[in-house]
């Protein structure tokens, strides 16, 4: 193309293929197969015909044709599928479920603490009487930390947050990403803060955690009256040694065979305690070996082993809680629920107690018996 006192336009092949090569990559691209075949044809054919300036004129229409008439893209249909919106909830009613709701973090705290089973020990959904909690307003810093409450929300940053208007407490089911199971929960705060409406909760395997509205789903009584009685065996036991002596001795395999033993199974502990190992733990009548695997593991502190058996979940937990002189511990052990033969497994946890904590105390000494026992092992 160029301009010399009148405007002409000159066409020549190679001057085209650019303009022809643009037009069919956006044709293909757009997934116009129609206009594509048509514009080969049609090229053929002008340019038999010794007729190039309509090959510029039909590629511009067919630019136009395309980019009007194809759909949107699969990365605007995939853009799509990910906007969603976060329920909310603008007064004291409950709010809507919105299912396609996004699942982000609240910012207003009481996360997944599992290994708070000092101020939420676990509990039987059957017993809900038993349990206090702050109703028709807010809880004050102190009673968020006195286990009747979980969130504390400042009145000064959030004036305008309140509870919803729900009779509490209440169990829900709860999706628990690090156990990547359905977990029965109680419901003990119900807020809305922001555009946020927030549950504090504590598992009834002790522990405790807050979500999004959308994130549980409440029990109406009937189905929590079907559940029947859900026991858990929890105990606490003060040992004399350290932490670290502690889990060394929960998690060596140096004494698995005694320590297994004491709960009625031959069953095994995991070679590595990292998360999805391998582990078993009886919890039938017959000791039968149940093999589940281990979802928390932080070294020193707390471990803890999920399995699912006949369709019913079940945990154990492990907390160990220094003290203040750093010399000895308390280990706050839950394990259930246990839905037959309480009594028999409560006897059996609390040898293995026993016989952990002989073995703690003799190696925090450095009994050098107990190191023979140890290589005879």
């Amino acid at each position: 193309m160029h301009f010399d006192g009148k405007f002409s336009i000159k066409c020549r092949q190679f001057e085209l293929k650019p303009f022809i090569f643009i037009t069919f990559w956006i044709l293909i691209s757009r997934e116009n197969t129609t206009l594509c075949v048509y514009l080969i044809l049609t090229i053929m054919q002008t340019l038999s015909n010794k007729k190039p300036i309509l090959i510029l004129v039909i590629c511009s229409q067919l630019i136009i044709l395309g980019c009007s008439t194809s759909g949107p893209s699969d990365q605007t249909k995939s853009k799509a599928k990910e906007q969603t919106t976060i329920v909310v909830a603008c007064s004291d009613e409950i709010p809507e479920k919105d299912e396609k709701a996004m699942v982000t973090p609240h910012p207003y705290g009481g996360w997944y603490c599992p290994d708070n089973l000092k101020g939420f020990p676990p509990i039987d959904i059957q017993d809900l009487d038993e349990i206090e909690v702050i109703e028709g307003r807010l809880p004050t810093q102190e009673e968020a930390q006195s286990g009747r409450s979980l969130i504390y929300i400042d009145p000064e940053k959030h004036p305008n947050a309140k509870t919803l208007n729900l009779a509490l407490p209440k169990v829900a089911t709860y999706y628990n990403e690090f156990t990547e199971k359905e977990e029965l929960v109680i419901v003990i705060q119900a807020i809305v803060v922001e555009q946020d409406s927030v549950v504090g909760f504590r598992y009834a395997n002790g522990g405790n955690g807050s979500a999004r509205w959308n994130e549980i789903e409440f029990l109406d009584d009937l189905s929590v009256k079907s559940l029947g009685d859900r026991p858990f065996v929890s105990r606490n036991l003060e040992i004399n040694a350290t932490p670290e002596k502690v889990w060394r001795m929960l998690t060596s395999l140096e004494f698995e065979r005694e320590l297994m033993t004491s709960l009625g199974s031959d069953a095994f502990l995991p070679k590595a305690w990292q998360r999805h190992a391998k582990v078993a733990y009886p919890y039938t009548s017959d000791s039968k070996e149940n093999v589940g695997e281990v979802t928390a593991a932080w070294e020193g502190v707390y471990a803890q082993m999920d399995y699912t058996i006949d369709g019913e979940n079940y945990v154990q937990k492990f907390f160990i809680e220094q003290n203040p002189d750093r010399k000895s511990s308390i280990l706050h052990l839950v394990s259930g629920p246990y839905l037959e033969d309480f009594k028999e497994h409560d006897r059996n946890w609390a040898n293995y107690h026993e016989l952990l904590r002989t073995l703690s105390e003799r190696r925090q000494k450095g009994d050098p018996s107990l190191m023979e026992e140890i290589i005879k092992n």
